[in-house]
This record gives C-alpha cells, structure tokens and sequence, in this order.
C-alpha cells in the first residue's frame, strides 16, 4: 500500500502527479480557509481534487493569464511536481505553466504617459 492513498485529502499535493505533467482546465478559483488562513483554490474540469495556490503559482498564472482569476476560467494549465523551498527545506511541491499565455496588449508612442 502507498501512504498516500491511506489520506488522500481534499486538495492535490505533488505525489498525486509524480513525474508526469498533468494538463487541466481551470473551472473555478475560490477563496478557501487553509488552517488558520484564506487561501485561492483552483478547481479542474474532469479533475476530482482542486490546487490551493501559493504566492509562487499565483504570480505565474496572474502573469500568463492576467489578474483577473474571473478570467482564468477554461483557460488550459499544466500542473507538474518540482522540488521546492518550503519553511527552510527542499520538498516537493506543485508548479503551474500556463499553456497558452493571454497575449500582451501592444502599446504605442502615445500610450507612454511621460
């Protein structure tokens, strides 16, 4: 038996992707209590368990998608598992690549406010 599956949980965590990268489309981001504090959650069309967003995955989407999380919704990411700095140790933990960043608006010469 894994130990994983013994407490499966309500949120992913890395083991449940392994080595793979998982395509998902966002059908929903919420704000949740995680312990003692809100959080984002992201939850996936097809996908039984939604990702709770640290800072870190949150920039990345907010620069590929926009800030708006209104506007994430159908939007394609990939979620894989990476080694990450957690409270001073390496663990693994979850990253997001956005699959088809939204593009940027083009500015011209008159658009500069100086």
């Amino acid at each position: 038996m894994n130990i994983n599956d013994a407490f499966p949980g309500d949120y992913l965590r890395a083991a449940d992707i392994g080595n793979n990268k998982v395509k998902a489309t966002i059908s929903s981001c919420s704000m949740a209590k995680i312990g003692d504090e809100e959080k984002p959650v992201l939850t996936f069309k097809d996908k039984e368990r939604g990702l709770v967003l640290n800072k870190t995955n949150a920039g990345i989407l907010g620069s590929g998608l926009g800030m708006e999380t209104d506007n994430w919704i159908g939007r394609e990411v990939i979620l894989y598992s990476a080694k990450v700095n957690y409270q001073g140790q390496i663990v693994d933990g979850i990253r997001v690549e956005v699959s088809e960043p939204v593009p940027a608006p083009s500015i011209t010469e008159d658009d500069v406010p100086f």
